[in-house]
């Protein structure tokens, strides 16, 4: 079904998990999604626009150093903007430690 969590009826890479943690519409493209990384002080910077107060959902920040395994960060966002369509930009700071590092963010309903 379209409308399935799962779903992506657009065919945009995005499902509709995904727009709705990201508080994308299913007209909207994805590129408001697309975390922003930067570097600053020996830290990587990766900045999350998310819809506001979702309570239904987990974000978990992951990373890795080998695409394979992949290791919870233990850092908690900090909330550096808040948006007037609902949605805020969260952003984990993370020591770099690694001369590769990957990140991904998982998001799974509670």
């Amino acid at each position: 079904a379209t409308s399935a969590p799962e779903a992506d009826p657009t065919a945009s890479g995005l499902n509709n998990l995904l727009r709705y943690a990201f508080g994308l519409t299913p007209q909207t493209s994805p590129l408001p999604a697309t975390p922003i990384v930067t570097i600053h002080n020996q830290s990587l910077r990766l900045d999350v626009r998310r819809r506001q107060q979702t309570v239904d959902l987990d974000f978990i920040l992951e990373t890795s150093t080998n695409f394979a395994t992949w290791t919870p960060s233990p850092t908690t966002p900090a909330v550096i903007a808040t948006h007037t369509d609902g949605t805020e930009t969260v952003r984990w700071e993370i020591p770099a430690t690694e001369n590769a590092q990957y990140f991904r963010v998982r998001v799974r309903t509670q």
